[in-house]
């Protein structure tokens, strides 16, 4: 065991000086200058590392994703979110007047089945991500990796290390007095990364295990759908949509792809990971400028996806409460998203999180939330949120060097990361060359299974004793920390003597339940897929695919009791006259007297 404290006050994974280069609205050409350049310089991180400008100019030169927001506060597109500058809820329509606080066009969501998804530009895992595998190398990085593929794998470290700290709700109302104060069980599950070394190098990337993920779902198609809703002006969102680009026309679709901005990156190195974390906007008033934007869906679409289309009743009606709250939408992050949200904004060095609130069909309203707000709630303090990220961090790094000395002659490793209760297990498993890491493979892993291979996987233990201002905390007890406290680590990963068959089965069970806790996507297609793997797999009956589990049936009752008639409410929506607050700033929102809305952009 050897004791840890965070070398840094804030993080070693965030630039000192983080470089955001905006560009010019067209797509540059090869060599352009670009349109303009922030660089933010907090005083408050003196002690973060920091890549040199070069090397950012590399990466980032291609323009950015941000371009949309640098347009908004230039009062030169149309779309107008609440500014992150101004905190707390806001509706996008007021439920009791009906006036619109926002452009009526955004209230309604374009289902993706209207969408060209061939228009947008793919997304680049770390493993496919050349340009940062060039400047791992540069600065002898061993690990790569971005925000959403290692944020699983480092929520599961800090639960190891926290000894279960719960959350605090203090701040919402007394409908929550006696909430549950603990991480869902989803939150909490193993979670599961691809190491894969890259072709002539010594530098290995980190991708998120999708062997037993849910695949293109509702949910995660309009997430791409909606960020570029919510980032780009009417005229250009609707050369998305299928009657605009249709299916199959790839040269059209291709043309639209490459007007859309090129994503913008902020990279940071600890140690010998780097990490790329993704900048949709930015806001220079902010204190760090840039923002994570999300969508988040309603309790009833969360509890159940696969059949989205009839929870759709459930509406965001009022700002406290258990339900159609927009309080209790904040309380179920807490306790599912916030830890996540919390880690990918501080990698990136962003200010905090746009939240966009809808039921599929449409938006309710929006809520910025800050940095400070998260860790608030989750580690007491932003000091004590920072030595947290800083000390998970350095386990990771320490498990990720363990693992892969486990199976040094091996390019494929899948290391999976379990915390509940109590475990603080990390497994290896060594994948043989040119296997698909997407392929759940147990079959492969099931020790009464013929094809089963001997000794690939190991297990090894996550020892950890914390100390507050030196002082031993009791094992069973989590480190409870003021603004003025250090909190430092005695910690050791240690390897299982032996690969025995304890092991073996252990890991089986693990995979397996992955496996059965998976949200397939809710075509007749995939079930078929999945219910023929689960008839392959030992364990399985091979009747009953390992499909999603059914939410609670008491508070799925529950929840219907507060339904709206969803005909009624569209019908009222499409007839009434729509009167938008005079907006403090120019927008080409087409007003008339009053404030009556001309063009609501559900025509097109």
């Amino acid at each position: 065991m050897r004791a840890m404290r965070p070398r840094v006050r804030v993080s070693a994974v965030l630039n000192r000086q983080l470089m955001v280069f905006i560009a010019q609205r067209r797509r540059p050409r090869t060599g352009s200058k670009l349109a303009a350049r922030i660089s933010s310089t907090s005083k408050s991180h003196p002690r973060t590392r920091c890549l040199s400008p070069s090397c950012a100019m590399v990466l980032i030169a291609s323009s950015s994703s941000a371009t949309f927001l640098i347009y908004l506060f230039s009062q030169k597109v149309l779309i107008c979110i609440p500014s992150p500058s101004s905190p707390g809820v806001h509706f996008l329509q007021d439920p009791r007047s009906g006036v619109y606080n926002f452009d009526p066009y955004l209230q309604r969501i374009v289902h993706p089945d209207e969408v060209n998804f061939d228009t947008f530009p793919p997304y680049i895992t770390a493993s496919k991500d050349t340009a940062l595998t060039a400047l791992a190398t540069k600065h002898k990085c061993t690990f790569v990796s971005s925000t959403s593929s290692i944020s699983g794998a480092l929520s599961n470290v800090y639960f190891m290390i926290s000894g279960g700290r719960p959350i605090d709700i203090s701040r919402l109302s007394q409908d929550f007095t006696t909430a549950a104060t603990n991480f869902t069980r989803m939150t909490r599950a193993p979670a599961s990364v691809i190491i894969t070394r890259r072709p002539g190098t010594d530098v290995f990337s980190i991708d998120a295990d999708k062997s037993y993920a849910s695949g293109d779902t509702i949910l995660s198609r309009l997430g791409k759908s909606m960020e570029r809703m919510l980032t780009a002006t009417r005229s250009e969102f609707v050369q998305h949509l299928s009657k605009a680009t249709p299916e199959g026309d790839v040269s059209r679709a291709a043309e639209v792809a490459k007007d859309v901005p090129p994503e913008a990156y902020a990279y940071g190195r600890s140690r010998s990971l780097l990490l790329r974390a993704q900048l949709d906007c930015v806001d220079p008033r902010l204190p760090r400028r840039t923002f994570d934007l999300k969508t988040r869906a309603t309790l009833a679409i969360r509890m159940d996806a696969d059949n989205y289309a009839d929870n759709t009743g459930y509406h965001i009606q009022y700002a406290h409460g258990l339900f159609s709250s927009y309080e209790r939408e904040y309380y179920d992050m807490l306790r599912a998203a916030f830890l996540k949200y919390s880690l990918q904004v501080r990698i990136g060095h962003m200010d905090g999180i746009m939240v966009a609130f809808h039921n599929t069909q449409r938006i309710f309203g929006f809520q910025y939330i800050s940095l400070e707000e998260m860790d608030s709630s989750l580690f007491g303090s932003s000091a004590a949120g920072d030595q947290a990220f800083a000390l998970s961090m350095q386990v990771l790094e320490d498990v990720l060097h363990k693992a892969r000395g486990a199976f040094p002659g091996h390019d494929i490793l899948r290391v999976t990361f379990d915390s509940e209760q109590g475990e603080n297990a990390v497994y290896v498993e060594a994948l043989p060359d040119g296997a698909d890491p997407n392929d759940l493979y147990l079959e492969r892993v099931d020790p009464k299974s013929k094809s089963s291979i001997k000794h690939d996987v190991t297990r090894f233990r996550v020892l950890t004793t914390s100390l507050v201002n030196g002082k031993v905390q009791l094992d069973d007890s989590h480190p409870s920390l003021s603004p003025s406290d250090t909190w430092s680590l005695k910690y050791s990963v240690a390897p299982e003597s032996g690969r025995g068959d304890h092991v073996s089965w252990d890991y089986y069970k693990l995979r397996r339940s992955q496996a059965a806790n998976r949200r397939t996507s809710p075509t007749e297609e995939s079930k078929a897929a999945a219910a023929a793997a689960a008839g392959a797999v030992s364990g399985f009956d091979g009747k009953s695919a390992p499909i999603a589990p059914q939410p609670p049936r008491g508070l799925m009752r529950t929840i219907r009791k507060h339904y709206v008639n969803e005909e009624a409410v569209n019908a009222k929506t499409e007839a009434a006259e729509k009167t938008l607050y005079t907006p403090r700033f120019k927008n080409d929102v087409a007003l008339g007297k009053g404030g009556k809305v001309l063009d609501d952009g559900l025509g097109q």
